[in-house]
């Protein structure tokens, strides 16, 4: 979210500089934000519209100012941000001469009694590490004009930073093995919006804490009192979940979720009643005309399955985490993680462990570099990032790097994903040497897969069981 909120902190600033000094209007920080976020969908996407429309008219407090008609037909005109705010003020100026001038900040109070509490997961298939197990974030929200409905979240506060002067891998190491400075931060549902669904192409699903409006106001003043204030945070044992959700269990007196990763939480939540599933929003390219959100089949919101067992011709493994496939055919994530890989060869009778194997390919205009990354015992350790391309069922990667066996060395790989099919090819690539694999991978069902896997040194042919 911080490196969201930066890049386009420079562009609504600006936009605010140039605007004409109107009679009346001025508009807030986060109406500008909104606009230059959106500005393409707002004609397309009467959600985006419908919600701007109620949110100035919140602000100004009058109804009939600018509708959402006259929004769509002001952003079919204009193409550019800084244009549709100076029309929508124009329009306001023209249509209520008499309000009173806005402030920048301006944040209506809420209404408690019309509003319900949710968690929102956001699913596992992100492209970053310390997105593979998902986000969980708390909403107050209603059942319309819900994009500029606020929303709570504990994380590693800047993390992402240029203040922060740790390196890459020292910030990774100290949050999964130690701590970082961690806060509750709120920004409006459409932030978290832009950054999941438009951006990452993740899915964001919602589910309603069952509690009275009482408890609601409880949770609130609570979140409002613990924002910005500085904490410990630690990938596995304080994180998004853990705390968001031990806010839920202390003001309402429901039992710890228990779990380790958020989808274990909510599974449990979801089995003792105290959350309901309501729907979902959703990346879809097939609808550009508005938003998609629906209700989704449960197996595919909460993927819980995410250990794993091979039982194979070349030996046997068990997987303590294992990021889940996309069930989403039409978007392909080409990254795979592992953490805690333990392996028994059936001939030599010897042991390989793999604190974490992960391999992500990110396209080259999603200004990340790809990677590969093994750190274990009795295996090939390797550090490799570089270039990737995407081009839709396929995914591209080269990069150098250094490999135990290698040394310094370059890695390429090819890979396809359709459906329920994977297939991969990889080529490591030193002075002295050159190695080759091929991965096939078929998923009969949501646990059960079988794949072939061949190097240099040996094939496996093996049945994988997600548990």
């Amino acid at each position: 979210m911080l490196k969201i909120l930066s890049k386009v902190l420079v562009g609504f600033t600006l936009l605010l500089i140039c605007l004409t000094t109107f009679a009346n209007y001025k508009p807030s920080r986060e109406t500008v934000r909104f606009i230059f976020l959106f500005h393409d969908r707002l004609a397309l996407q009467s959600h985006l519209s419908a919600s701007l429309s109620s949110r100035i008219s919140n602000n100004i407090k009058q109804n009939n100012c600018i509708s959402k008609d006259a929004i769509t037909s002001i952003s079919s005109d204009n193409k550019k941000p800084r244009d549709i705010v100076s029309e929508i003020s124009r329009h306001i100026d023209s249509n209520c001469p008499d309000i009173l001038e806005t402030v920048n900040n301006n944040n209506p109070t809420l209404d408690l009694n019309k509003y319900n509490l949710y968690i929102l997961f956001s699913s596992e298939w992100g492209n970053n590490v310390e997105s593979s197990f998902g986000h969980v974030r708390l909403a107050i929200m209603d059942d319309k004009d819900y994009m500029f409905n606020p929303t709570y979240t504990f994380s590693a506060y800047d993390f992402y930073s240029k203040n922060n002067t740790d390196s890459g891998i020292e910030k990774y190491f100290k949050a999964a093995f130690s701590t970082v400075e961690g806060r509750y931060t709120s920004d409006f549902f459409f932030d978290n919006y832009y950054e999941t669904v438009v951006t990452e192409s993740r899915n964001i699903h919602r589910f309603k804490v069952n509690i009275s409006k009482e408890h609601i106001e409880e949770l609130y003043s609570a979140l409002s009192l613990s924002l910005n204030i500085s904490s410990e945070y630690n990938f596995f044992k304080k994180n998004c979940s853990s705390e968001s959700l031990k806010l839920i269990n202390q003001y309402t007196g429901f039992p710890d979720a228990g779990g380790l990763l958020p989808a274990d939480r909510i599974h449990n939540l979801l089995k003792s009643g105290v959350i309901t599933y309501t729907d979902s929003f959703y990346y879809d390219k097939q609808v550009i005309n508005d938003i998609s959100i629906k209700e989704l089949p449960l197996d595919k919101v909460v993927y819980d399955r995410t250990s794993a067992l091979y039982f194979g011709n070349y030996g046997m493994t068990f997987i303590l985490y294992k990021s889940p496939r996309p069930v989403d055919d039409y978007k392909q994530i080409f990254s795979n993680s592992e953490i805690l890989k333990i392996q028994k060869k059936h001939k030599e009778k010897e042991y390989s462990i793999a604190l974490i194997d992960k391999h992500f390919t990110a396209g080259i205009n999603q200004g990340k570099p790809s990677l590969k990354l093994k750190l274990g015992y009795n295996i090939d350790n390797q550090l490799y990032a570089g270039v990737g391309y995407i081009v839709g069922y396929f995914g591209m990667d080269a990069m150098i790097g250094y490999s135990e066996n290698f040394r310094e060395s370059i890695y390429s790989s090819i890979n396809l994903k359709y459906q329920s099919v994977s297939f991969s090819i990889g080529n490591q690539i030193s002075s002295h040497d050159i190695s080759s694999n091929i991965e096939f991978s078929f998923f009969a069902t949501n646990n059960l897969s079988f794949n072939i896997h061949s190097n240099d040194d040996y094939s496996d042919v093996n049945i994988e069981y997600r548990f």
